[in-house]
């Protein structure tokens, strides 16, 4: 067989089975094995403002605070786009154009980027993840989940559980939806699908 007809034979996966996403409950990823992975969003301390002393005690308290959770992953994500790869494109466009009007554009263009990156400062979201084996129910998640938040909490950190939304929000940055869409889609094409509807 031909390696052309093995790869014709492969069932194609989709994306949600490459990334080992089933399902988005109310708080929790589901993989296609049961697994479940559960959030809590970190308002970030803007470390610039405070003091040692100050930045001192939320590493004890964060210390503690993990103390008491148990096991838990941290993840810096992306809340807005990346218009820096975009921002080089246009450096390198200016360089090789020998029209000056072009690169009049072109650097026009690298403004608007820049202007669009000051206006979102805080384009990074911090989460905390649970992991949940399939054993758990997505009720024991809500619970724990619950019980994490409020130890953050009580250690001085602003948290809150992440819901459907949010990680829908968390993962649309990746999976390249509009971020900035009053509502999120559940599938590629949702917008478009009453449109789309034959009438009977």
């Amino acid at each position: 067989m031909s390696l052309y007809d093995r790869i014709k034979q492969t069932k194609k996966m989709s994306s949600r089975e490459k990334l080992d996403l089933h399902s988005i409950e109310n708080c929790c990823l589901v993989s296609y094995s049961d697994t479940k992975s559960a959030f809590l969003i970190i308002a970030p301390v803007n470390l610039n403002v405070v003091s040692k002393g100050v930045i001192e005690t939320l590493v004890g308290n964060l210390e503690k605070a993990i103390g008491q959770i148990g096991t838990l992953e941290f993840l810096c994500v992306n809340s807005a786009q990346d218009y820096e790869t975009n921002k080089r494109f246009f450096h390198r466009r200016m360089a090789l154009e020998q029209n000056d009007t072009l690169r009049e554009i072109d650097q026009m263009d690298i403004e608007f980027l820049d202007d669009i990156q000051v206006q979102m400062a805080t384009s990074r979201e911090f989460l905390i993840v649970l992991r949940f084996q399939a054993r758990e129910s997505v009720q024991q998640v809500m619970t724990i989940l619950d019980k994490a938040r409020k130890i953050m909490a009580e250690n001085g950190f602003n948290v809150q559980a992440a819901g459907k939304e949010d990680i829908k929000k968390i993962l649309a940055i990746y999976l390249e939806q509009n971020i900035y869409d009053g509502n999120m889609q559940n599938f590629d094409g949702e917008y478009f699908a009453p449109m789309l509807e034959v009438k009977q």
